[in-house]
């Protein structure tokens, strides 16, 4: 798949993290950015990617539900040479409906935060263009949508590293810690720690038997059915809940859920773009993150030692 690695390098370019507004994270008291005494304790750290071992361009990718921009709808039709005869706000509208209603039949069959096929979507966006007139049926016969999400994807939300990502995984694999993944993501997720590091998750020191990707089991953040079978896969290397900390950057998506299967948590902070406190969200009014992270590095710092 190095044209998924390709594609997204051609789009991808440096990003800065924003700093965020201190008064946001007032509300958890100071002591709470402070190194805590448990971490002597932690034996495996799972991680949240988007907004949080990434720079996301345009936040957290909320499950890939918000809409991709409109822009980037038409650009990718008009990269491999699709070109609406009455392109407009309504075309554009009806990938997003498509995708919200692939969400809805799969809430009422019992998934309480469905993941669905991005792909799937776009093929069924496609031919209902063709249904409508508004492209030829012969153009969308030739059309690979895999590639079509993943240029989409590229144009709408381009990553880069967040500092000290790859430090802090280097560091915490060579202390001997197991290192996961819990993350929503799609088909290509992998294939974005080639394009931004240069290895394989696996090579990074992720374990594929610790790694959790929403796309492969039909299921989103924040249901608490990834942490469970983390919390599983832990148990069978006899780590408990309370010697793992998961990492993310969203209270009710990453804190929420790791709370409740016991598991230590901490909120990454570093970036005004990703930071999600979701303290309209009745789950997280009384929660509190055991630890509030500034930087990728004051991890490693606090569970390896200082460099």
């Amino acid at each position: 798949m190095q044209w998924i690695v390709e594609t997204f390098r051609r789009h991808f370019y440096p990003l800065e993290p924003l700093r965020p507004d201190c008064g946001l994270l007032n509300r958890f008291g100071e002591e709470i950015f402070q190194k805590p005494a448990w971490t002597g304790q932690i034996r495996a750290v799972l991680f949240d990617l988007y907004g949080t071992l990434w720079i996301s361009s345009t936040a957290q990718l909320e499950q890939l539900r918000n809409p991709y921009r409109v822009a980037a709808v038409r650009e990718t039709l008009e990269t491999v040479g699709v070109r609406p005869d009455r392109w407009s706000q309504q075309e554009a509208d009806l990938l997003f409906a498509l995708i919200e209603a692939m969400h809805a039949q799969r809430r009422a069959e019992g998934i309480d935060y469905p993941e669905i096929s991005m792909v799937e979507a776009w093929q069924q966006f496609l031919h209902r263009l063709a249904d409508s007139g508004w492209v030829d049926r012969e153009q969308i016969g030739r059309l690979d949508a895999a590639y079509l999400v993943v240029v989409a994807e590229a144009k709408a939300n381009p990553l880069w590293p967040m500092p000290g990502a790859e430090q802090t995984v280097n560091r915490l694999r060579q202390a001997g810690y197991r290192l996961g993944i819990v993350s929503n993501a799609q088909f290509y997720t992998p294939y974005l720690f080639q394009t931004l590091f240069g290895r394989a998750a696996e090579e990074l020191g992720f374990e594929s038997e610790l790694t959790f990707y929403s796309y492969v089991h039909g299921i989103a953040k924040p249901s608490l059915a990834l942490f469970h079978l983390a919390q599983q896969a832990l148990a069978q290397r006899r780590i408990r809940p309370w010697e793992t900390l998961h990492v993310g950057n969203d209270m009710l998506h990453d804190i929420w859920p790791a709370h409740q299967v016991g598991f230590r948590t901490a909120l990454f902070a570093g970036d005004q773009r990703s930071l999600r406190l979701r303290d309209e969200e009745p789950q997280v009014q009384n929660l509190r993150p055991d630890v509030v992270l500034t930087s990728l590095t004051q991890l490693a710092d606090w569970l390896t030692g200082p460099q």
